[in-house]
């Protein structure tokens, strides 16, 4: 588009905000909203008709009542603040959405998508896409409360449910408290990017010392609460120590790079430095300590229970977190498999060094 074009679409659209906001040769009065909050607004029916679908039935002579030459709208369900802005739209093709704050777009959307303003629908969507951490950071409550109360918003609610998936901890009573009952329940019910509910239910069930009888998803004796995620919070020693020491059962979840393998183990006693320290290292007895993986994500699984409890559990502070003498060791972003001292033949599944995509370290909570 040539410069001139743009200067005199610009004109063109000024000219029209012009006409918006003098009122002159009105045919149309809208009054929108409801009790204390109305206001009217003196409208061109041509310009109404030209631009939106709703508009071309709502002011047809079934629809719409006269008052002499002036045809008479009511809009309740849509506040002053956001006709004006949608009338400012279909005037000039203008809303400045930088200048809003999230729950003001989010109301836009709801208005643009009875009035079937297709074009502003996607400009929305776009920003709203854009912006949706930022609108989350500074109003979460009010947020929320809109985009389950409203279908138009499903696209922006499936990209909070992510972002609060990622960044937040569904067993958190804080959150609870904090987020509409909806949004909750749409949460997923344990809070991994790399397992799923089936292999948290397995896992449990080898906490248990059931091998083969898995427990049902949603009746497991005990929650998970993610301590750290990499991705999220870092892959250094010093993050793993400052997150995960000192909490009790520890769940460690790794996903490999190369062919998406899930390694993992549970450490069933506090994750601290044991009571002989040399250079450092350190191991912790226990009898209920395992190391586990899926291969390429499946629900198929190898299981090693300890079998030289006095060297189930490595502690050394310059690494994250090992299983016996190396028989696994995560550190950075590696997990590696080196022996298997403490637990009978892991070496013949998960022998040599790998690289990860990602891990997580989860809080074991037995519920009440």
């Amino acid at each position: 588009m040539s410069i001139d074009s743009s200067d005199s679409l610009l004109e063109l659209s000024n000219d029209f905000d012009q006409l918006l906001i003098k009122e002159q040769n009105y045919d149309v009065i809208i009054k929108a909203g409801d009790e204390n909050d109305v206001q009217e607004f003196r409208v061109h029916a041509l310009i109404l008709i030209t631009r939106s679908q709703y508009f071309r039935t709502a002011l047809s002579d079934n629809w719409a009542r006269k008052d002499g030459n002036v045809t008479i709208l009511e809009k309740p369900n849509v506040s002053p603040k956001i006709f004006q802005l949608l009338l400012k739209y279909l005037y000039t093709g203008v809303i400045n959405f930088d200048s809003l704050d999230g729950t003001i777009v989010l109301q836009v959307l709801i208005a643009a998508d009875e009035l079937y303003l297709d074009s502003l629908l996607n400009r929305v969507d776009n920003h709203l896409i854009r912006k949706h951490a930022e609108f989350l950071r500074k109003d979460p409550g009010q947020i929320l409360q809109i985009i389950f109360k409203y279908e138009p918003c499903s696209k922006f609610r499936d990209l909070c449910l992510k972002t609060i998936s990622f960044h937040l901890d569904p067993n958190d009573e804080s959150i609870s408290k904090s987020l509409p009952p909806r949004c909750l329940q749409s949460l997923p019910l344990f809070n991994s990017l790399i397992i799923n509910q089936k292999h948290f239910s397995i896992i449990t069930s080898w906490i248990e010392k059931q091998d083969s009888n898995y427990f049902e998803k949603r009746n497991l004796p005990y929650s998970f609460s993610l301590l750290l995620r990499a991705s999220r919070d870092g892959l250094s020693s010093d993050k793993f120590h400052n997150l995960c020491d000192n909490k009790g059962p520890i769940l460690i979840i790794t996903k490999t790079r190369q062919n998406g393998q899930i390694i993992g183990g549970y450490c069933p006693i506090d994750f601290k430095p044991g009571l002989n320290v040399r250079h450092n290292e350190s191991w912790l007895a226990s009898q209920d300590s395992f190391i586990f993986s899926f291969p390429n994500n499946s629900n198929s699984n190898h299981l090693f229970r300890v079998v030289d409890s006095q060297k189930a559990i490595y502690y050394n502070p310059t690494t994250c977190i090992g299983f016996g003498l190396q028989d696994i060791l995560l550190n950075n972003n590696q997990i590696r498999s080196l022996s298997d001292s403490s637990y009978s033949r892991v070496t013949n599944v998960l022998r040599g060094t790998h690289n990860l995509e990602d891990y997580e370290v989860f809080q074991v909570i037995k519920k009440l």
